[in-house]
């Protein structure tokens, strides 16, 4: 991208900074005067400015995390923008990560838990305070392995992006359909749709590694990990029809789409 700077009577050294996206900073430009007093003097400066792909993600991961349903929820898995960029692998963790770990997910977690506590779900991890510590903990462990299978190391195995692109745009119909689709289509690396690998591997291998916390005589067995997994498509499917009709008017600091 060139700019041109122009400055008019130049009396002493001038240094000029640019910046693009808040990202990249440049030095510019020296500019010395004459030695002795003339007439106006016109520079005209020319810089090329040149953000890398990696570092628009980052900004624009930055934008995603101020996402906020009701101004709470975190709602970062979703990009509004139309120039939204690939993201490498780093970037995937980081978005996962920040995710899993919000203070709402640990909140969340605890009321589900103070719920199968009381209910005496999973007899196996016993009564009072130590048996609803393990509750919980298992469930937020179940909650972390399948966030960062799904959302950050199969898409950075596969060359998948994690996000939800908002459409927002054509008949009522046509968005219906392409936020169905996206249960089980998910956007490559290289831009291109693709059924989306990262869910259907990553609700197996998150399910069978949560078994793993649980007592033996509570562990899920194969079908009803499959129709768990059946769920969870479905489950995407309606999660996806609300960011395309409703979370957006709900999220706090949504970055236009440009």
């Amino acid at each position: 991208r060139r700019r041109h700077t122009r400055f008019r009577n130049v009396t002493g050294v001038q240094n000029v900074c640019s910046s693009d996206l808040g990202i990249l900073t440049v030095a510019v430009a020296t500019v010395a005067a004459a030695q002795e007093p003339g007439p106006a003097q016109t520079v005209t400066v020319e810089v090329d400015v040149n953000a890398t792909r990696e570092q628009i993600a980052d900004q624009q991961i930055k934008e995603q995390e101020q996402q906020r349903l009701f101004g709470v929820f975190p709602n970062f898995r979703v990009s509004y923008r139309a120039d939204a960029v690939p993201l490498n692998s780093r970037q995937k963790f980081h978005l996962a990560w920040k995710s899993a770990s919000d203070p709402t997910r640990f909140a969340s977690a605890a009321v589900v838990s103070a719920v199968q506590h009381a209910r005496d779900d999973f007899r196996g991890f016993g009564r009072g305070g130590e048996g609803y510590g393990k509750r919980y903990a298992a469930l937020y462990a179940t909650l972390l392995t399948h966030t960062m299978i799904n959302q950050a190391v199969l898409p950075s195995l596969l060359r998948q992006d994690p996000r939800y692109f908002y459409r927002g745009t054509g008949s009522r119909g046509s968005r219906i359909r392409y936020a169905l689709s996206r249960a089980i289509l998910r956007k490559g690396d290289n831009g291109r749709w693709q059924p989306d690998y990262s869910r259907m591997l990553g609700s197996v291998t998150s399910a069978a590694l949560s078994n793993l916390y649980y007592p033996e005589e509570d562990r899920r067995s194969t079908r009803l990990m499959l129709t768990n997994m059946a769920l969870g498509f479905a489950g995407a499917a309606a999660g996806n029809l609300a960011q395309e009709f409703l979370f957006k008017r709900l999220t706090k600091t949504v970055m236009t789409m440009k």
